[in-house]
């Protein structure tokens, strides 16, 4: 019995695992149709959100109930470069390792 428990985790956390090894814009596109239904298309998006981190961070804070399954950094990210959207160049957090390093962008 302890054998098919162990045997029954392993298999699922190897699931999982390779599930979100393969995520792209494959797993957005059964509800992200062309058609607009019943999630905006491609298009809409990417003339939405311009960098991955934008997509992202919408996506996370969505509230449609057919969103909660795919709040997944890993998964959206995937998905994100699959569509085409470029990382954000500096998050904040570097801008300001940058700024106490060498003082302000501005160069004062």
């Amino acid at each position: 019995m302890k054998r098919l428990l162990v045997f029954s985790l392993a298999v699922s956390v190897l699931f999982v695992a390779t599930s979100l090894c393969f995520a792209s814009w494959d797993t957005c596109k059964g509800c992200h149709t062309d058609s607009g239904k019943p999630g905006p298309s491609k298009a809409a998006l990417l003339k939405k959100f311009k960098t991955s981190d934008d997509l992202v961070q919408a996506a996370m804070a969505s509230t449609n109930p057919m969103m909660q399954s795919m709040k997944n950094e890993t998964v959206l990210r995937a998905a994100a470069k699959d569509m085409g959207l470029k990382e954000a160049k500096a998050s904040k957090k570097e801008d300001k390792k940058t700024e106490t390093k060498k003082g302000p962008k501005d160069g004062k």
